[in-house]
């Protein structure tokens, strides 16, 4: 077991690179017709846990359950068509993030589990206790389409980014804690997006061209103290935080920005 100075560490961590990129290019004499689609779906999930049954009597540094998801997507989709006649193309790029979850969590929540004792042993010391789930993810999409004809060109281009992550810290399940310091119990959520979808059509009879950026950005933050007993020697501490700092004190530089642009002629 972990000595009179040690700490015991629980974690579940998840990096995700991705790229995507589709480019095509169509030339015809009479009608040119072409699509290009990138498409990811992220639902990795991350669970850090301390649960049925079990006793943790000693840990001077203290137990910290972490769980963290760090995601970097990139997506772009471009594609022009030019035809003696008629073009028409399209450029689509998606990226859902709307299931994934990233859970810290001390106890059994239902009832089949027993519950999870810390620092209830006379004579041993846990220093203190931690639960802290965080979710960063840079996703940057972009999509361009061109489509040109003597007769006419129909072009669009569309980039959608869904970004809705279960991000869960918690204490719950009957769990009994008793620690020397202090009981924090946290969730974090970094998100930063870019999505730029250009569109233009020309032709000499009619030019229709349109462009759809639409992003979501919607983590789902929970940070909760439950069915528990809570015996702490200094603070208990609850927080949840969205685009700041880890320690909480300034806001990070990020945003969710989405840009349009089409013509026709």
């Amino acid at each position: 077991g972990s000595g009179a100075g040690d700490e015991i560490i629980v974690s579940a961590g998840f990096y995700d690179k991705l790229y995507g990129l589709a480019i095509a290019g169509q030339i015809s004499g009479g009608l040119s017709i072409g699509a290009q689609v990138v498409v990811f779906n992220d639902n990795a999930r991350q669970h850090a846990h301390i649960k049925d049954g079990a006793v943790l009597t000693q840990a001077g540094s203290g137990i910290h359950v972490d769980a963290m998801a760090d995601r970097d997507i990139d997506a772009l989709a471009t594609g022009g068509g030019l035809s003696g006649g008629g073009s028409i193309g399209a450029a689509v790029a998606v990226v859902n993030v709307d299931t994934a979850s990233t859970r810290a969590e001390v106890g059994t929540v239902d009832s089949a589990g027993s519950d999870v004792a810390i620092g209830k042993v006379a004579g041993k010391t846990v220093g203190g206790l931690s639960a802290t789930a965080t979710s960063e993810a840079d996703i940057e999409v972009m999509t361009v389409m061109v489509a040109g004809g003597l007769g006419f060109g129909l072009g669009g281009a569309v980039g959608i980014v869904d970004y809705r992550p279960d991000i869960t810290a918690r204490i719950d399940g009957d769990a009994d804690v008793d620690v020397a310091n202090d009981v924090i119990v946290s969730t974090r959520s970094v998100v930063d997006v870019e999505n730029d979808a250009v569109g233009v059509s020309l032709g000499s009879a009619a030019g229709l061209g349109a462009a759809i950026a639409i992003s979501t950005i919607k983590p789902v933050m929970t940070t909760t103290i439950g069915s528990a007993t809570i015996n702490a020697g200094n603070d208990v501490r609850l927080r949840s935080y969205h685009n700041y700092t880890v320690a909480g004190d300034s806001v990070l530089d990020h945003q969710a920005y989405s840009r349009a642009i089409a013509g026709g002629g």
